[in-house]
Protein backbone atom coordinates (compact mmCIF):
# COMPACT_ATOMS: atom_id res chain seq x y z
CA UNK A 1 0.00 0.00 0.00
CA UNK A 2 2.85 2.49 1.17
CA UNK A 3 4.15 1.89 -2.57
CA UNK A 4 1.00 2.14 -4.10
CA UNK A 5 0.72 5.68 -2.51
CA UNK A 6 4.06 6.61 -2.42
CA UNK A 7 3.87 5.77 -6.84
CA UNK A 8 0.23 8.25 -6.75
CA UNK A 9 2.48 10.86 -5.48
CA UNK A 10 5.37 11.20 -7.60
CA UNK A 11 3.22 10.47 -10.38
CA UNK A 12 0.91 13.33 -10.09
CA UNK A 13 3.43 15.40 -9.29
CA UNK A 14 5.01 14.90 -12.18
CA UNK A 15 1.61 14.90 -14.35
CA UNK A 16 1.59 18.55 -12.26
CA UNK A 17 4.80 19.31 -13.58
CA UNK A 18 4.03 18.57 -17.00
CA UNK A 19 0.70 20.38 -16.98
CA UNK A 20 2.30 23.87 -15.57
CA UNK A 21 4.92 23.40 -17.86
CA UNK A 22 2.52 23.36 -20.79
CA UNK A 23 0.43 25.88 -19.44
CA UNK A 24 3.55 28.18 -18.67
CA UNK A 25 4.55 28.02 -22.37
CA UNK A 26 1.19 28.58 -23.78
CA UNK A 27 0.77 31.84 -21.44
CA UNK A 28 4.00 33.23 -22.22
CA UNK A 29 3.42 32.50 -25.84
CA UNK A 30 0.01 34.35 -25.93
CA UNK A 31 1.85 37.22 -24.19
CA UNK A 32 4.42 37.55 -26.49
CA UNK A 33 2.06 37.14 -29.18
CA UNK A 34 0.07 40.23 -27.37
CA UNK A 35 3.00 42.20 -27.33
CA UNK A 36 4.38 41.83 -30.76
CA UNK A 37 0.64 42.51 -31.80
CA UNK A 38 0.71 45.86 -30.09
CA UNK A 39 3.86 46.95 -31.22
CA UNK A 40 2.96 46.08 -34.89
CA UNK A 41 -0.51 48.40 -34.92
CA UNK A 42 1.48 51.30 -33.05
CA UNK A 43 4.43 50.88 -36.13
CA UNK A 44 1.35 50.76 -38.88
CA UNK A 45 -0.43 54.14 -37.39
CA UNK A 46 3.15 55.38 -37.12
CA UNK A 47 3.59 54.69 -41.02
CA UNK A 48 0.10 55.41 -41.60
CA UNK A 49 0.55 59.16 -40.71
CA UNK A 50 3.85 58.95 -42.30
CA UNK A 51 3.05 57.92 -45.78
CA UNK A 52 0.40 60.44 -45.42
CA UNK A 53 2.78 63.42 -44.99
CA UNK A 54 5.70 61.74 -46.97
CA UNK A 55 4.72 59.97 -49.32
CA UNK A 56 5.97 56.53 -50.59
CA UNK A 57 9.46 57.60 -49.90
CA UNK A 58 8.56 57.21 -45.84
CA UNK A 59 8.07 53.70 -46.26
CA UNK A 60 11.68 53.16 -47.00
CA UNK A 61 12.35 54.39 -43.37
CA UNK A 62 14.53 52.39 -41.30
CA UNK A 63 12.31 52.29 -38.34
CA UNK A 64 10.20 49.83 -40.17
CA UNK A 65 13.00 47.48 -41.71
CA UNK A 66 12.13 43.65 -40.47
CA UNK A 67 8.37 44.43 -41.25
CA UNK A 68 6.59 43.56 -44.68
CA UNK A 69 5.06 47.00 -45.56
CA UNK A 70 2.18 46.32 -48.31
CA UNK A 71 -0.11 49.31 -49.68
CA UNK A 72 -3.28 48.49 -51.43
CA UNK A 73 -6.00 50.98 -53.09
CA UNK A 74 -9.41 50.52 -52.92
CA UNK A 75 -10.09 47.32 -55.47
CA UNK A 76 -7.40 45.15 -53.50
CA UNK A 77 -4.47 46.05 -56.28
CA UNK A 78 -0.99 46.19 -54.67
CA UNK A 79 0.54 49.51 -55.02
CA UNK A 80 3.60 48.96 -53.11
CA UNK A 81 5.50 46.08 -51.27
CA UNK A 82 8.27 45.75 -49.94
CA UNK A 83 8.83 42.35 -50.14
CA UNK A 84 8.25 41.65 -53.85
CA UNK A 85 7.09 43.46 -57.00
CA UNK A 86 3.70 44.68 -56.71
CA UNK A 87 2.66 43.59 -60.02
CA UNK A 88 3.56 40.12 -59.13
CA UNK A 89 1.60 39.92 -56.51
CA UNK A 90 -2.18 38.59 -56.50
CA UNK A 91 -4.90 41.00 -55.38
CA UNK A 92 -5.44 41.07 -51.05
CA UNK A 93 -8.96 42.26 -51.21
CA UNK A 94 -10.00 38.97 -50.04
CA UNK A 95 -7.67 39.35 -46.89
CA UNK A 96 -9.31 39.86 -43.39
CA UNK A 97 -8.00 42.88 -42.07
CA UNK A 98 -7.69 44.56 -45.16
CA UNK A 99 -11.25 44.16 -45.95
CA UNK A 100 -11.60 44.70 -42.07
CA UNK A 101 -9.63 48.20 -42.81
CA UNK A 102 -11.60 49.25 -45.67
CA UNK A 103 -14.68 49.15 -43.75
CA UNK A 104 -13.72 50.12 -40.38
CA UNK A 105 -10.57 51.99 -40.62
CA UNK A 106 -8.33 49.08 -39.05
CA UNK A 107 -7.94 45.80 -39.24
CA UNK A 108 -5.62 42.72 -37.87
CA UNK A 109 -4.98 39.06 -38.13
CA UNK A 110 -3.36 36.42 -37.18
CA UNK A 111 -2.15 33.40 -39.78
CA UNK A 112 0.22 30.73 -39.95
CA UNK A 113 2.26 31.71 -44.14
CA UNK A 114 2.84 28.49 -45.89
CA UNK A 115 5.42 30.80 -47.86
CA UNK A 116 6.75 31.69 -44.82
CA UNK A 117 6.41 28.65 -42.49
CA UNK A 118 6.06 30.97 -39.96
CA UNK A 119 3.06 32.79 -37.58
CA UNK A 120 2.60 36.25 -38.92
CA UNK A 121 0.03 39.23 -37.25
CA UNK A 122 -1.01 41.60 -39.48
CA UNK A 123 -2.30 45.31 -38.96
CA UNK A 124 -4.01 47.45 -41.50
CA UNK A 125 -4.81 51.03 -41.36
CA UNK A 126 -6.93 52.82 -43.85
CA UNK A 127 -5.63 55.95 -45.37
CA UNK A 128 -7.56 59.36 -45.92
CA UNK A 129 -7.47 58.67 -49.88
CA UNK A 130 -9.04 55.61 -49.38
CA UNK A 131 -5.87 52.67 -49.57
CA UNK A 132 -4.83 50.31 -47.12
CA UNK A 133 -1.80 50.56 -45.56
CA UNK A 134 -0.58 46.91 -43.94
CA UNK A 135 2.44 46.21 -41.73
CA UNK A 136 3.12 42.31 -41.59
CA UNK A 137 5.74 40.86 -39.04
CA UNK A 138 6.49 37.32 -37.61
CA UNK A 139 6.18 35.59 -34.76
CA UNK A 140 8.31 32.76 -32.72
CA UNK A 141 6.18 29.64 -33.03
CA UNK A 142 4.99 27.70 -30.36
CA UNK A 143 7.03 24.82 -30.89
CA UNK A 144 9.99 26.91 -31.14
CA UNK A 145 9.29 28.87 -27.89
CA UNK A 146 9.10 25.16 -26.41
CA UNK A 147 12.25 24.16 -27.58
CA UNK A 148 13.77 27.22 -25.35
CA UNK A 149 11.68 26.09 -22.58
CA UNK A 150 12.99 22.48 -22.73
CA UNK A 151 16.30 22.91 -20.26
CA UNK A 152 14.65 24.93 -17.94
CA UNK A 153 11.49 22.61 -17.92
CA UNK A 154 13.94 19.39 -16.98
CA UNK A 155 15.64 21.33 -14.64
CA UNK A 156 11.75 22.05 -12.89
CA UNK A 157 10.68 18.71 -13.86
CA UNK A 158 13.73 17.23 -12.10
CA UNK A 159 14.14 19.12 -8.99
CA UNK A 160 9.64 18.49 -8.92
CA UNK A 161 10.48 14.83 -8.98
CA UNK A 162 13.61 14.30 -6.38
CA UNK A 163 11.08 16.91 -4.18
CA UNK A 164 7.96 14.24 -5.00
CA UNK A 165 9.96 11.80 -4.11
CA UNK A 166 11.64 12.51 -0.57
CA UNK A 167 8.02 14.01 0.07
CA UNK A 168 6.17 11.52 -1.39
CA UNK A 169 7.97 8.86 0.72
CA UNK A 170 7.42 10.63 3.93
CA UNK A 171 3.68 11.39 2.74
CA UNK A 172 2.90 7.96 2.32
CA UNK A 173 4.79 6.66 5.77
CA UNK A 174 2.69 9.38 7.40
CA UNK A 175 -0.65 7.98 5.33
CA UNK A 176 0.28 4.31 6.17
CA UNK A 177 1.15 4.35 9.81
CA UNK A 178 -2.05 4.78 11.07
CA UNK A 179 -3.07 2.22 9.34
CA UNK A 180 -0.33 -0.28 10.71
CA UNK A 181 -1.38 0.69 13.99
CA UNK A 182 -4.91 -0.82 13.97
CA UNK A 183 -5.85 -2.95 16.05
CA UNK A 184 -7.51 -5.13 14.34
CA UNK A 185 -9.01 -7.48 17.36
CA UNK A 186 -10.64 -4.42 18.36
CA UNK A 187 -12.38 -4.08 15.16
CA UNK A 188 -10.31 -1.32 14.14
CA UNK A 189 -11.26 1.31 16.69
CA UNK A 190 -9.01 4.65 17.01
CA UNK A 191 -8.34 4.94 13.64
CA UNK A 192 -7.54 8.41 12.46
CA UNK A 193 -9.74 7.96 8.47
CA UNK A 194 -13.58 8.57 9.29
CA UNK A 195 -13.87 7.62 5.75
CA UNK A 196 -12.44 4.04 6.11
CA UNK A 197 -15.42 3.50 9.54
CA UNK A 198 -17.48 1.89 7.14
CA UNK A 199 -15.43 -0.35 6.05
CA UNK A 200 -14.18 -1.23 10.00
CA UNK A 201 -17.49 -1.27 10.33
CA UNK A 202 -17.73 -3.79 7.66
CA UNK A 203 -14.99 -6.18 9.17
CA UNK A 204 -16.15 -5.86 12.97
CA UNK A 205 -19.41 -7.69 11.88
CA UNK A 206 -17.79 -9.81 9.65
CA UNK A 207 -14.95 -10.79 12.37
CA UNK A 208 -17.87 -11.12 14.89
CA UNK A 209 -19.91 -13.85 12.36
CA UNK A 210 -16.51 -15.69 11.95
CA UNK A 211 -15.86 -15.72 15.44
CA UNK A 212 -19.60 -17.13 16.17
CA UNK A 213 -18.81 -19.97 13.14
CA UNK A 214 -15.28 -20.51 15.06
CA UNK A 215 -17.34 -21.04 18.48
CA UNK A 216 -20.01 -23.37 16.65
CA UNK A 217 -17.11 -25.65 15.09
CA UNK A 218 -15.78 -25.58 18.20
CA UNK A 219 -18.39 -26.82 20.14
CA UNK A 220 -19.34 -29.26 17.66
CA UNK A 221 -15.74 -30.81 17.52
CA UNK A 222 -15.78 -30.87 21.09
CA UNK A 223 -18.49 -33.30 21.26
CA UNK A 224 -17.45 -35.22 18.26
CA UNK A 225 -14.11 -35.62 20.19
CA UNK A 226 -15.99 -36.29 23.61
CA UNK A 227 -18.38 -38.82 21.76
CA UNK A 228 -15.96 -40.84 19.36
CA UNK A 229 -13.48 -40.63 22.45
CA UNK A 230 -15.95 -42.66 24.71
CA UNK A 231 -16.56 -45.24 21.99
CA UNK A 232 -15.11 -48.97 23.02
CA UNK A 233 -14.63 -49.22 19.10
CA UNK A 234 -12.06 -47.48 16.79
CA UNK A 235 -13.01 -44.82 14.30
CA UNK A 236 -10.85 -43.38 11.85
CA UNK A 237 -10.98 -40.51 9.24
CA UNK A 238 -8.50 -40.39 6.13
CA UNK A 239 -8.56 -38.22 3.61
CA UNK A 240 -8.61 -39.40 0.07
CA UNK A 241 -4.55 -39.78 0.31
CA UNK A 242 -4.92 -42.14 3.15
CA UNK A 243 -3.95 -39.27 5.87
CA UNK A 244 -5.13 -39.45 9.11
CA UNK A 245 -8.19 -36.69 9.53
CA UNK A 246 -9.19 -37.80 12.94
CA UNK A 247 -8.65 -40.81 14.94
CA UNK A 248 -10.36 -41.71 18.57
CA UNK A 249 -8.42 -43.10 21.66
CA UNK A 250 -9.58 -46.39 20.76
CA UNK A 251 -8.28 -46.15 17.19
CA UNK A 252 -5.01 -44.76 18.47
CA UNK A 253 -4.60 -47.52 21.09
CA UNK A 254 -4.97 -50.26 18.08
CA UNK A 255 -2.57 -48.71 15.87
CA UNK A 256 -0.34 -47.50 18.39
CA UNK A 257 -0.48 -43.68 16.67
CA UNK A 258 1.69 -40.96 18.40
CA UNK A 259 -0.04 -38.18 20.35
CA UNK A 260 -1.04 -35.68 17.57
CA UNK A 261 -1.93 -38.80 14.28
CA UNK A 262 -3.28 -36.20 12.11
CA UNK A 263 -1.43 -35.80 8.87
CA UNK A 264 0.21 -38.92 8.85
CA UNK A 265 -0.75 -42.36 6.65
CA UNK A 266 -2.51 -44.60 8.19
CA UNK A 267 -0.85 -47.52 6.49
CA UNK A 268 2.77 -45.88 7.64
CA UNK A 269 1.22 -46.79 11.06
CA UNK A 270 -0.19 -50.43 10.56
CA UNK A 271 0.70 -51.43 7.01
CA UNK A 272 -1.08 -54.94 6.67
CA UNK A 273 -2.24 -56.84 3.47
CA UNK A 274 -6.02 -57.22 4.65
CA UNK A 275 -5.94 -53.11 5.99
CA UNK A 276 -4.51 -52.22 2.17
CA UNK A 277 -7.02 -53.85 0.52
CA UNK A 278 -9.97 -52.36 2.53
CA UNK A 279 -8.39 -49.27 2.30
CA UNK A 280 -7.82 -49.82 -1.40
CA UNK A 281 -11.85 -50.83 -2.34
CA UNK A 282 -13.56 -47.82 -0.20
CA UNK A 283 -11.11 -45.43 -2.14
CA UNK A 284 -12.70 -47.41 -5.27
CA UNK A 285 -16.19 -46.04 -3.83
CA UNK A 286 -16.99 -49.47 -2.36
CA UNK A 287 -17.47 -50.64 1.56
CA UNK A 288 -15.82 -53.41 2.46
CA UNK A 289 -15.28 -55.44 5.77
CA UNK A 290 -12.50 -57.75 7.00
CA UNK A 291 -11.53 -59.19 10.10
CA UNK A 292 -8.09 -57.97 10.96
CA UNK A 293 -5.76 -59.34 13.63
CA UNK A 294 -4.44 -56.30 16.09
CA UNK A 295 -3.21 -56.04 19.62
CA UNK A 296 -3.62 -59.45 20.11
CA UNK A 297 -7.39 -59.40 19.59
CA UNK A 298 -9.67 -60.07 16.64
CA UNK A 299 -11.29 -56.59 14.96
CA UNK A 300 -14.28 -56.41 12.50
CA UNK A 301 -13.14 -53.79 10.24
CA UNK A 302 -15.59 -52.07 8.12
CA UNK A 303 -13.94 -49.04 5.56
CA UNK A 304 -16.64 -47.01 3.93
CA UNK A 305 -15.89 -44.32 1.17
CA UNK A 306 -17.17 -40.66 1.91
CA UNK A 307 -18.59 -39.22 -1.19
CA UNK A 308 -19.52 -35.36 -1.58
CA UNK A 309 -20.73 -33.51 -4.42
CA UNK A 310 -20.26 -36.77 -6.42
CA UNK A 311 -16.89 -37.03 -5.85
CA UNK A 312 -14.56 -39.11 -2.92
CA UNK A 313 -13.40 -37.11 -0.19
CA UNK A 314 -12.47 -39.18 2.18
CA UNK A 315 -12.45 -42.95 4.10
CA UNK A 316 -14.64 -44.16 7.25
CA UNK A 317 -13.01 -47.04 9.53
CA UNK A 318 -15.13 -48.57 12.07
CA UNK A 319 -13.48 -51.14 14.09
CA UNK A 320 -15.42 -53.21 16.38
CA UNK A 321 -13.78 -56.14 18.76
CA UNK A 322 -14.68 -59.13 17.37
CA UNK A 323 -13.05 -61.23 19.77
CA UNK A 324 -16.17 -62.07 22.49
CA UNK A 325 -18.21 -62.76 19.12
CA UNK A 326 -15.94 -65.42 18.32
CA UNK A 327 -15.00 -66.91 21.74
CA UNK A 328 -18.67 -66.96 22.02
CA UNK A 329 -18.92 -68.80 18.49
CA UNK A 330 -16.54 -71.24 19.69
CA UNK A 331 -17.84 -71.66 23.18
CA UNK A 332 -21.19 -72.40 21.01
CA UNK A 333 -19.33 -74.56 18.74
CA UNK A 334 -17.53 -76.81 21.98
CA UNK A 335 -21.25 -76.60 23.95
CA UNK A 336 -22.86 -78.60 20.81
CA UNK A 337 -20.46 -80.84 20.88
CA UNK A 338 -19.75 -81.54 24.31
CA UNK A 339 -23.83 -82.07 24.52
CA UNK A 340 -23.37 -84.70 21.80
CA UNK A 341 -20.61 -86.43 23.20
CA UNK A 342 -22.45 -86.07 26.33
CA UNK A 343 -25.98 -87.33 24.86
CA UNK A 344 -24.77 -89.90 23.02
CA UNK A 345 -22.40 -91.91 25.36
CA UNK A 346 -25.92 -92.90 27.72
CA UNK A 347 -27.63 -93.37 24.62
CA UNK A 348 -25.60 -95.79 23.28
CA UNK A 349 -25.68 -97.75 26.91
CA UNK A 350 -29.26 -97.65 26.92
CA UNK A 351 -29.57 -98.75 23.27
CA UNK A 352 -27.02 -101.90 23.47
CA UNK A 353 -28.26 -103.00 27.30
CA UNK A 354 -31.89 -103.18 25.07
CA UNK A 355 -30.66 -104.78 22.55
CA UNK A 356 -29.39 -107.44 24.40
CA UNK A 357 -32.72 -107.61 25.91
CA UNK A 358 -34.57 -107.59 23.37
CA UNK A 359 -33.05 -110.78 21.30
CA UNK A 360 -32.58 -112.84 24.47
CA UNK A 361 -29.16 -112.25 24.80
CA UNK A 362 -29.14 -111.96 28.89
CA UNK A 363 -29.68 -114.75 31.29
CA UNK A 364 -32.93 -113.85 33.26
CA UNK A 365 -30.57 -113.61 36.29
CA UNK A 366 -28.84 -110.73 35.08
CA UNK A 367 -32.07 -109.07 33.77
CA UNK A 368 -31.71 -107.01 36.70
CA UNK A 369 -28.71 -105.67 36.71
CA UNK A 370 -28.97 -104.71 32.64
CA UNK A 371 -32.40 -102.69 33.63
CA UNK A 372 -30.72 -100.92 36.45
CA UNK A 373 -27.76 -99.76 33.90
CA UNK A 374 -30.60 -98.55 31.63
CA UNK A 375 -32.47 -96.61 34.36
CA UNK A 376 -29.14 -94.97 35.68
CA UNK A 377 -27.71 -93.91 32.29
CA UNK A 378 -31.69 -92.68 31.53
CA UNK A 379 -31.28 -90.64 34.65
CA UNK A 380 -28.07 -89.09 33.83
CA UNK A 381 -29.68 -88.09 30.41
CA UNK A 382 -32.53 -86.10 32.46
CA UNK A 383 -30.13 -84.49 34.81
CA UNK A 384 -28.23 -83.69 32.20
CA UNK A 385 -31.03 -82.10 30.12
CA UNK A 386 -32.42 -80.56 32.77
CA UNK A 387 -28.94 -78.59 33.48
CA UNK A 388 -28.98 -77.24 30.05
CA UNK A 389 -32.34 -76.18 30.29
CA UNK A 390 -31.53 -74.21 33.74
CA UNK A 391 -28.34 -73.24 31.82
CA UNK A 392 -30.59 -71.61 29.13
CA UNK A 393 -33.04 -70.24 31.44
CA UNK A 394 -30.27 -68.80 33.54
CA UNK A 395 -28.75 -66.85 30.03
CA UNK A 396 -32.56 -65.61 28.75
CA UNK A 397 -33.72 -64.88 32.15
CA UNK A 398 -36.62 -66.47 31.47
CA UNK A 399 -36.97 -67.88 34.92
CA UNK A 400 -39.77 -65.60 36.64
CA UNK A 401 -38.93 -66.07 40.55
CA UNK A 402 -40.00 -64.06 43.28
CA UNK A 403 -37.23 -61.88 45.62
CA UNK A 404 -38.00 -62.63 49.18
CA UNK A 405 -36.28 -62.58 52.54
CA UNK A 406 -34.12 -65.52 52.90
CA UNK A 407 -32.20 -67.06 55.49
CA UNK A 408 -28.82 -68.69 53.95
CA UNK A 409 -27.96 -70.98 57.11
CA UNK A 410 -31.84 -72.18 56.75
CA UNK A 411 -31.07 -73.47 53.29
CA UNK A 412 -27.51 -74.79 54.14
CA UNK A 413 -28.89 -77.24 57.16
CA UNK A 414 -31.84 -78.33 54.51
CA UNK A 415 -28.35 -79.27 52.19
CA UNK A 416 -26.68 -80.86 54.89
CA UNK A 417 -29.84 -83.24 55.72
CA UNK A 418 -29.83 -83.97 52.15
CA UNK A 419 -26.83 -85.60 51.64
CA UNK A 420 -26.01 -86.54 54.95
CA UNK A 421 -26.35 -90.35 53.42
CA UNK A 422 -24.07 -89.70 50.73
CA UNK A 423 -21.10 -88.12 53.05
CA UNK A 424 -22.02 -91.22 54.92
CA UNK A 425 -21.29 -93.99 52.39
CA UNK A 426 -18.52 -91.92 51.60
CA UNK A 427 -16.87 -91.22 54.76
CA UNK A 428 -16.89 -87.39 54.22
CA UNK A 429 -18.08 -85.26 57.86
CA UNK A 430 -20.26 -82.46 57.00
CA UNK A 431 -20.07 -79.34 58.77
CA UNK A 432 -22.23 -76.21 59.06
CA UNK A 433 -21.13 -73.28 61.05
CA UNK A 434 -21.69 -69.14 61.34
CA UNK A 435 -24.62 -66.64 61.61
CA UNK A 436 -27.85 -66.78 60.06
CA UNK A 437 -27.17 -65.12 57.07
CA UNK A 438 -30.37 -62.99 56.18
CA UNK A 439 -31.24 -61.42 53.02
CA UNK A 440 -33.56 -60.39 50.48
CA UNK A 441 -32.90 -63.04 47.59
CA UNK A 442 -34.55 -65.82 44.92
CA UNK A 443 -34.39 -69.01 47.44
CA UNK A 444 -34.61 -71.35 44.75
CA UNK A 445 -31.89 -69.80 43.22
CA UNK A 446 -29.49 -69.92 47.05
CA UNK A 447 -30.78 -73.62 46.82
CA UNK A 448 -29.31 -74.78 43.66
CA UNK A 449 -25.72 -72.93 44.38
CA UNK A 450 -25.18 -74.70 48.14
CA UNK A 451 -26.62 -77.73 46.01
CA UNK A 452 -23.94 -77.89 43.53
CA UNK A 453 -21.16 -76.22 46.05
CA UNK A 454 -21.45 -79.12 48.76
CA UNK A 455 -22.41 -81.97 45.96
CA UNK A 456 -18.87 -80.94 44.38
CA UNK A 457 -17.26 -80.92 47.47
CA UNK A 458 -18.15 -84.38 48.73
CA UNK A 459 -17.66 -85.95 45.49
CA UNK A 460 -14.12 -84.83 44.69
CA UNK A 461 -13.27 -85.26 48.98
CA UNK A 462 -11.39 -88.47 49.79
CA UNK A 463 -12.42 -91.07 53.18
CA UNK A 464 -12.25 -89.40 56.18
CA UNK A 465 -12.29 -86.29 54.65
CA UNK A 466 -14.18 -83.15 55.94
CA UNK A 467 -16.81 -80.79 54.57
CA UNK A 468 -17.30 -77.18 55.93
CA UNK A 469 -20.00 -74.57 55.21
CA UNK A 470 -19.58 -71.46 56.75
CA UNK A 471 -21.66 -68.25 56.86
CA UNK A 472 -20.69 -64.81 57.29
CA UNK A 473 -22.35 -61.78 57.63
CA UNK A 474 -21.04 -58.29 57.00
CA UNK A 475 -22.93 -55.11 56.76
CA UNK A 476 -24.20 -55.57 53.56
CA UNK A 477 -23.41 -58.58 52.29
CA UNK A 478 -23.93 -62.35 53.10
CA UNK A 479 -20.82 -64.93 52.15
CA UNK A 480 -21.51 -68.94 51.82
CA UNK A 481 -18.05 -70.50 51.50
CA UNK A 482 -18.00 -74.11 51.28
CA UNK A 483 -14.23 -75.75 51.64
CA UNK A 484 -13.01 -79.19 51.24
CA UNK A 485 -9.94 -81.38 52.16
CA UNK A 486 -10.48 -83.09 48.85
CA UNK A 487 -7.99 -83.99 45.88
CA UNK A 488 -7.88 -80.05 45.12
CA UNK A 489 -7.46 -78.58 41.28
CA UNK A 490 -4.17 -77.82 39.52
CA UNK A 491 -3.04 -74.39 38.70
CA UNK A 492 -3.60 -74.62 34.99
CA UNK A 493 -7.10 -75.71 35.50
CA UNK A 494 -8.73 -73.26 38.31
CA UNK A 495 -9.29 -70.44 35.65
CA UNK A 496 -11.46 -73.02 33.49
CA UNK A 497 -13.25 -75.05 36.06
CA UNK A 498 -16.96 -72.77 36.14
CA UNK A 499 -17.00 -72.73 31.61
CA UNK A 500 -19.69 -75.75 30.41
CA UNK A 501 -18.88 -79.18 30.50
CA UNK A 502 -15.08 -78.84 31.85
CA UNK A 503 -13.77 -81.34 33.79
CA UNK A 504 -10.24 -81.71 35.70
CA UNK A 505 -10.47 -85.52 36.09
CA UNK A 506 -12.73 -87.07 32.99
CA UNK A 507 -12.68 -90.24 34.05
CA UNK A 508 -13.44 -89.55 37.90
CA UNK A 509 -16.24 -87.03 36.64
CA UNK A 510 -17.77 -89.56 35.07
CA UNK A 511 -17.45 -92.57 37.97
CA UNK A 512 -19.49 -90.18 40.50
CA UNK A 513 -21.96 -89.40 37.85
CA UNK A 514 -21.60 -85.50 37.63
CA UNK A 515 -22.40 -83.54 34.09
CA UNK A 516 -19.69 -80.86 33.93
CA UNK A 517 -22.29 -78.38 34.52
CA UNK A 518 -22.95 -78.05 38.12
CA UNK A 519 -20.05 -75.13 38.64
CA UNK A 520 -21.10 -73.38 35.34
CA UNK A 521 -24.89 -73.10 36.74
CA UNK A 522 -23.49 -71.95 40.28
CA UNK A 523 -21.56 -69.47 38.24
CA UNK A 524 -24.74 -68.18 36.02
CA UNK A 525 -26.69 -68.21 39.61
CA UNK A 526 -24.57 -66.30 42.16
CA UNK A 527 -24.03 -63.67 38.60
CA UNK A 528 -28.03 -63.49 38.45
CA UNK A 529 -28.43 -62.70 42.05
CA UNK A 530 -25.69 -59.81 41.98
CA UNK A 531 -22.72 -61.54 43.71
CA UNK A 532 -19.55 -62.93 43.49
CA UNK A 533 -17.20 -66.10 43.28
CA UNK A 534 -13.62 -66.45 44.62
CA UNK A 535 -12.13 -69.61 43.68
CA UNK A 536 -8.49 -70.78 46.51
CA UNK A 537 -7.82 -74.76 45.80
CA UNK A 538 -4.21 -76.29 46.85
CA UNK A 539 -4.05 -80.04 44.73
CA UNK A 540 -3.80 -82.55 47.51
CA UNK A 541 -5.53 -80.50 50.11
CA UNK A 542 -8.63 -79.34 49.11
CA UNK A 543 -10.84 -76.63 47.59
CA UNK A 544 -12.78 -73.30 49.35
CA UNK A 545 -15.24 -71.93 47.09
CA UNK A 546 -16.74 -68.46 48.77
CA UNK A 547 -19.77 -66.80 46.86
CA UNK A 548 -20.93 -63.30 48.50
CA UNK A 549 -24.31 -62.12 47.86
CA UNK A 550 -25.70 -58.39 48.76
CA UNK A 551 -28.15 -58.16 51.15
CA UNK A 552 -30.58 -55.96 49.13
CA UNK A 553 -31.03 -56.28 45.64
CA UNK A 554 -28.72 -53.82 43.70
CA UNK A 555 -25.90 -53.55 46.58
CA UNK A 556 -22.25 -54.16 45.16
CA UNK A 557 -21.05 -57.50 46.95
CA UNK A 558 -17.81 -57.00 48.15
CA UNK A 559 -15.54 -60.13 48.25
CA UNK A 560 -11.44 -60.61 49.28
CA UNK A 561 -9.99 -63.49 49.10
CA UNK A 562 -10.80 -65.94 52.31
CA UNK A 563 -8.58 -65.75 55.14
CA UNK A 564 -6.48 -68.47 55.67
CA UNK A 565 -5.51 -69.24 51.86
CA UNK A 566 -3.33 -72.30 51.45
Amino acid sequence: MKRRIFRAIVGVALLVCTAASVLMVSSLFQTISDSEMEKLRDLTALAARGLALEGEGYLSDPALAGYRITWVDRAGRVLYDSAAPANTLENHLNRQEIRDALETGTGESRRYSDTRLERLLYTAVRLPDGTVLRLAGGQQALWSLAGEMVVPALLTALVALVLSCILGDQLAQRIVEPLDKIDFSAGGKGLQYPELNPFFDRIRSQQQTLFDHAEVLRRKQDEFEQITGSMSEGLVLLNRKGQIISMNRAAARLFSAPENPVGAELLALKDTEGLRALLHLAQEGERGEALLHLVDREYQVTASPIVTQGRLSGVALLLFDASHRARAEQMRREFTANVSHELKTPLHSISGCAELLKNGMVQQEDVPSFAGQIYGEAQRMIRLVSDILRLSRLDEGTEELRWEETCLRTLAREAVERFASVAEKMKVTLELTGGEGRLVSIPQHLAVVIHNLVDNAIKYNRPGGRVTIRIGEGVKTVSLTVEDTGIGIEPQHQARIFERFYRVDKSHSKAVGGTGLGLSITKHTVRVLGGTLHLVSTPGEGTRIAAAFPRTPGEEPALSAPSGER
